[in-house]
């Protein structure tokens, strides 16, 4: 399992460089933004991102002491909000993601995933069919 989430957030990682690299419109939501973004997966241990400047360099399992924003769900319920057969609303509402942080990096993450939502859809269906 953290093999194939590691290849996931990898392949991720990779789509939204690109995506940030190519997208005018992307490009300038993420000009300047730099966040710490950590995932805490109950059956798939913890990982960590920092968006900076608009792209990400790396991923990785150890969890900084400070961080911008706190994903907690498991790694089926990631996978569902990722291709977009669970909506973030609902999932927080039924308990099966938690978010930490402010509500302004919350309105930013919506603000993201919508902008995202037909490039992770993509992701995810190419990433199932490796």
């Amino acid at each position: 399992m953290t093999a194939d989430l590691e290849k996931l957030f990898e392949h991720i990682r990779s789509d939204f460089n690109r995506k940030a690299e190519s997208d005018p419109a992307f490009q300038q939501q993420l000009a300047g933004v730099s966040k710490k973004i950590v995932f805490c997966l109950t059956d798939g241990g913890n990982w960590y991102f920092e968006l900076d400047n608009g792209v990400v360099p790396s991923i990785t399992r150890q969890v900084p002491m400070v961080y911008d924003i706190k994903i907690m769900t498991d790694s089926a319920s990631l996978i569902a909000l990722l291709s977009g057969k669970l909506d973030p609303m609902k999932a927080m509402v039924g308990g099966k993601v938690k978010v930490s942080s402010s509500l302004k990096d919350v309105v930013w993450l919506k603000k993201l995933m919508a902008m995202s939502k037909q490039s992770l859809a993509g992701v995810m269906k190419d990433f199932e069919t490796r």
